[in-house]
């Protein structure tokens, strides 16, 4: 789950950060949920913001957890395949 930071601003914003900022703001999202499904992760309550095909979502969560925008927190562990990214793991105990 990621939530606004409390925290002083220093670092400047990209063009595409700033909007997802207004987004959020104008939205009223107050978290940021991920859900794991077949396909991969989405995040509840951003799936209507547009972004360019070469950044992704995480990128820029990340981004501006990085810049004291957000907060993060543990919600769920999932295992991703190191070759393709896949969430279809299967483990083995030994």
């Amino acid at each position: 789950m990621i939530k606004m930071s409390e925290e002083k601003f220093r670092e400047k914003l990209t063009a595409t950060e700033e909007r997802f900022l207004n987004y959020i703001i104008d939205n009223d999202i107050k978290n940021i949920n991920p859900i794991i499904r077949p396909d991969g992760v989405i995040f509840s309550g951003i799936s209507g913001f547009e972004i360019s095909e070469n950044e992704t979502i995480e990128e820029l969560l990340f981004s501006l957890t990085d810049k004291g925008y957000f907060f993060e927190q543990e919600f769920d562990r999932s295992i991703f395949c190191p070759s393709c990214g896949s969430i279809h793991v299967y483990s083995k105990l030994n």
